[in-house]
C-alpha cells in the first residue's frame, strides 16, 4: 500500500502526474483493489481526462459494484464527454445505492434538466427535494426556480 498511500498524498499536494505514476505502480502490484481505480479515475476526472477516468471507474465498478462514488464520478466523466444519458444512468445507480446522497440527487436533477431543456418533470423535482432534504443546500434555489 506504499505507492497507493503516496499517490493519495501527492494528489492532495496537487502533484497530479506523480500521483498517477504511483497509482500505476500500486495497481501493478495489486490490480484487484477497487479503491485504487476509483481514486485514479477521480484524478483523471480532475485533469479533464474523461476517457481515462471512465476506463478506471469501469474497473472500480467491476471490482466493487456497491461503491456509489464510482458511479458518481463516472457520471461526471460521461458529462465531461457530453454523454448525458450515460451520466443519468450512472447517477440513478448512485442514488439507488445511497438514497440519502444529496449531491447525487442534485447532480442527477441538474443533468436531467439539461436533457429536458430546463423543463422539470415530477422525477426531477423529487430528486431536487431529496437533494435538499439530504444536505445539498444549493438544491433549494433550483426547486424554487423549476418546481411548482
Amino acid at each position: 500500500r506504499y505507492f497507493y498511500n503516496r499517490a493519495k498524498a501527492k494528489k492532495i499536494l496537487k502533484e497530479y502526474e506523480a500521483a498517477i505514476e504511483d497509482y500505476n505502480k500500486a495497481i501493478a502490484l495489486n490490480e484487484h483493489v477497487a479503491d485504487m481505480y476509483l481514486e485514479r479515475g477521480e484524478l483523471f476526472l480532475t485533469l479533464n481526462k474523461g476517457n481515462e477516468s471512465i476506463k478506471d471507474l469501469d474497473k472500480a465498478v467491476m471490482l466493487n459494484a456497491s461503491e456509489k462514488m464510482a458511479y458518481y464520478n463516472r457520471a461526471e466523466a460521461h458529462y465531461l464527454l457530453h454523454e448525458l444519458k450515460d451520466a443519468v444512468i450512472d447517477l440513478e445507480k448512485c442514488v439507488r445505492l445511497d438514497k440519502k446522497f444529496g449531491k447525487g440527487h442534485y447532480r442527477l436533477a441538474q443533468i436531467a434538466l439539461e436533457i429536458n431543456q430546463n423543463r422539470a418533470t415530477r422525477d426531477i423535482c423529487l430528486h431536487l427535494k431529496s437533494a435538499n432534504r439530504f444536505g445539498c443546500s444549493e438544491a433549494e434555489s433550483l426547486i424554487n426556480k423549476v418546481c411548482r
